[in-house]
């Protein structure tokens, strides 16, 4: 997992700096699909969309891009952020649950608004009249992800029974914590900081055998 992220981080850089230099408004003509896509896949291979929201920011800014379709991009943004807690998520299922969870929660998102996407800019432009585009775009995204929460909010419970049923939960077991409610207070913490000190200690020790296996002479 560890060179997994490692790996990420290269593409991530490299990636970056080539769309900091990528023509967005080269797109301007494609379906808003396409927007939605372009959003998505920088947003993965970056695993960062605020990469892909300052060149959206600044495409707009310079109108190669209209509103419409700087919001398309900010829709495939959301679901794309998702991709490096799925890769952390492979080795646990209980991380599984909050990695699925997280996917359903974006994905919502973006079919939710990518369907009302045009009353939204209409809503938008004509009826709240934000005439600055970068701070309707910035208006929407807080809006989008606002209302999912509140969309959500009474459905959370049901989700976490849902993800508790259908992803398996078979893993092994920690030494303290899971003996434990978080309603016990003091016992918890204790548990916590205990259970960190035993994983730290893990770590050190993996740690140095790897290194005494590739330099045995150190």
């Amino acid at each position: 997992m560890g060179f997994l992220f490692f790996g990420l981080e290269f593409i991530k850089n490299g990636v970056s700096e080539y769309l900091t230099t990528y023509d967005l408004s080269a797109l301007a003509h494609y379906p808003l699909v396409v927007f939605v896509i372009f959003g998505l896949i920088a947003t993965t291979l970056t695993q960062s969309s605020s990469v892909t929201i300052a060149i959206t920011l600044a495409t707009l800014y310079a109108h190669g891009i209209s509103l419409i379709a700087a919001m398309a991009v900010v829709l495939g943004s959301e679901v794309g952020t998702t991709l490096k807690i799925i890769l952390a998520s492979l080795n646990g299922p209980s991380v599984k649950k909050v990695a699925y969870g997280n996917l359903i929660f974006n994905g919502f998102t973006l079919l939710l608004a990518y369907i009302f996407i045009k009353p939204t800019y209409h809503l938008i432009k004509d009826i709240i009249a934000i005439k600055d585009p970068l701070l309707a775009l910035v208006f929407f995204q807080t809006m989008i992800n606002l209302l999912t929460i509140l969309l959500f909010l009474p459905f959370l419970k049901k989700l976490g029974y849902w993800l508790d049923k259908h992803v398996s939960s078979t893993m092994d077991k920690t030494n303290l914590l899971q003996k434990i409610s978080v309603n016990e207070g003091d016992f918890a913490h204790d548990a916590l900081e205990k259970e960190t000190k035993t994983f730290l200690n893990i770590v050190l020790l993996f740690s140095n055998k790897v290194f005494e296996k590739y330099n045995p002479g150190s």
